[in-house]
């Protein structure tokens, strides 16, 4: 018997866009429900799914990120603190280094540390996992 050639697996490419809104040492996050199949409890960033009406601002930068055959660019982009919170809340910065983050979530904090300096200039960068 001949061994059977696997189907390829085609690679699924997809931008998406998260929102870093922070003020007062705080950044808005919201958290994984514990019934997740995916990363249960983990903070992640909002995307348009948990803020839809966000009013969005500038770009701070892009990074990629894979996943098994799921290529990712992602934007991270400046957002108005919006009146409904939805599924989201103020989580302090000073408490990020203590919390599960998504791999997503700590490479946006990076461009947004980058981006928000004085002088700084929009850069795309692409780390992998």
């Amino acid at each position: 018997m001949r061994p059977v050639k696997a189907a390829a697996v085609k690679n699924v490419e997809d931008e998406r866009v998260v929102f870093w809104i922070a003020e007062a040492g705080k950044v808005l996050a919201w958290q994984r429900p514990p019934q997740s199949k995916l990363m249960a409890g983990f903070w992640e960033l909002p995307e348009r799914p948990q803020l839809p009406a966000a009013s969005v601002g500038r770009t701070l930068g892009a990074f990629r990120h894979g996943i098994t055959f799921h290529s990712y660019r992602f934007e991270v982009r400046e957002a108005a603190p919006p009146s409904n919170l939805g599924p989201c809340e103020w989580v302090s910065m000073d408490a990020l280094s203590s919390l599960p983050l998504s791999t997503v979530m700590r490479k946006a904090k990076r461009v947004a540390d980058r981006g928000q300096k004085p002088g700084a200039t929009l850069r795309s960068v692409t780390a992998s996992v």
